[in-house]
């Protein structure tokens, strides 16, 4: 493998022993070999270290690093710190790809030098799967034709609850150099908006990008994940994100983002201040009063 691959896959791993090994067999399918496969261990308790381990020990082109269990952002900025490649991409590890997913995404790479290579994904549901795919043609997009037809669409695209440019992190390439600018800016404890707050930066910041109109990413939409506990917790981590946003976006370049913005804190708090307080009112912990004055507060972003 050389030292400076054209690409880095990187891939925080937490106990995903079940999942692990279809993820890394689904990319070590590629006809596209000049890259390097970065697992980060973050803490695993399963046999996912054994996995990586085992990966590792049998393909040239992965490496393994293990660390303290610290979250996703410290996994994904620690893989970074260790990736040689030109671009970079992430993937899930309870994820897979298409089979010519990265051969195809490096070919338009090479062929553009766009800063950013998007592709559709598909919902992996345990009933069916579905295609989520982007209102843009495919084609390259120079900084002029991102500022008149993407970034007006970028977040919020016409419809309630639909996103013009994913946010998802995992089905992009993006080159070094503009990555580095914006992965660090992730507080290391949140715990929702992880992509968001890298990718929308990222799009922001590219003066090229390149969307392909072909779904190469399958994300696994898991149950589990998907009944997390919504308690006061999560008032803490919604306030987190949404000031962060505030934070990383910058508003004196592109002030028509401050819609944008809007619209995404409204649909944001939906998801976070409805299961909440329907909880709340439910299990009867706190006074009726003090669940209205709470609400109240909450109302009150930013803070």
């Amino acid at each position: 493998m050389p030292n400076n691959p054209f690409l880095s896959i990187i891939i925080p791993v937490y106990n995903v022993a079940n999942y692990l090994s279809a993820c890394l067999d689904s990319i070590l399918q590629q006809e596209f070999t000049d890259y390097e496969i970065i697992l980060v261990d973050d803490g695993s308790t399963d046999d996912s270290s054994v996995i990586c381990d085992n990966y590792a020990a049998n393909h040239t082109n992965i490496r393994c690093i293990h660390k303290e269990n610290g979250g996703l952002p410290s996994a994904r900025q620690a893989g970074f710190r260790n990736a040689n490649g030109t671009y970079i991409a992430f993937v899930d590890s309870d994820d897979w790809v298409s089979s010519s997913m990265f051969t195809t995404m490096c070919r338009y790479a090479k062929e553009t030098e766009a800063d950013i290579i998007h592709c559709d994904f598909i919902a992996a549901m345990s009933d069916r799967q579905k295609e989520c795919s982007i209102p843009f043609a495919p084609g390259l997009y120079n900084k002029e034709q991102l500022l008149e037809n993407v970034y007006p669409k970028m977040i919020y695209s016409g419809t309630y609850f639909t996103f013009g440019a994913a946010p998802n992190i995992w089905n992009k390439l993006f080159k070094y150099d503009l990555l580095e600018k914006h992965l660090f800016h992730v507080p290391h404890e949140i715990k929702v908006g992880e992509d968001w707050l890298v990718t929308y930066p990222c799009i922001l910041d590219a003066n090229s990008i390149y969307f392909l109109k072909e779904a190469h990413y399958y994300y696994r939409s898991r149950s589990a994940s998907l009944t997390r506990h919504m308690g006061l917790d999560s008032l803490k981590d919604l306030s987190l994100f949404l000031n962060t946003c505030i934070k990383v976006v910058p508003f004196e370049k592109y002030p028509f983002m401050q819609k944008q913005l809007q619209y995404f804190f409204t649909y944001q708090s939906l998801l976070t201040l409805v299961p909440v307080f329907q909880t709340l009112l439910q299990e009867k912990t706190m006074p009726a009063g003090e669940i209205k004055k709470l609400f109240l507060e909450e109302c009150q972003f930013p803070a």
